[in-house]
């Protein structure tokens, strides 16, 4: 199925240790699943042409649909980083071993671990941030 606009309900993605696979679903639309044990780009794109379609059954039949959740902002998909030169020169070798362009490994990488939520330490171990001294005005 190819998609021509934005899809208007949030979809989330995370690892199923239990079941061992990626697991999309789409809170608003109950029972509406994509399930992937390699690629979590996969199973976002399956939840979401199970959305469209089960979004297709209810209007076809007169049903409410839900109310989409783009109220807030809208994103495109495209944002800009700086880097160290190192390691945007490690990406690039990284990027060229695997065969693929740099955007699609950093896109893979970022989706992994957004999905896995595991690249950051947790937050009981981070240190709380320091508090500000209000300024003595003279």
């Amino acid at each position: 199925m190819i998609l021509t606009k934005r899809f208007p309900y949030r979809v989330i993605v995370s690892w199923s240790a239990e079941d061992e696979m990626y697991i999309a679903r789409i809170p608003k639309l109950a029972g509406i699943l994509g399930l992937d044990d390699q690629d979590p780009a996969r199973a976002l794109r399956q939840a979401v042409a199970r959305g469209q379609e089960a979004l297709a059954v209810l209007a076809d039949h007169q049903q409410p649909l839900p109310e989409p959740d783009e109220g807030g902002k809208k994103f495109s998909g495209q944002f800009y980083i700086r880097l160290l030169p190192e390691i945007h020169a490690s990406l690039r070798e990284w990027a060229e071993e695997e065969g693929l362009s740099m955007n699609a490994l950093v896109s893979h990488i970022l989706t992994v671990a957004t999905t896995q939520r595991t690249v950051l330490p947790q937050r009981s171990r981070l240190k709380p941030p320091r508090q500000r001294r209000p300024s003595q005005a003279a």
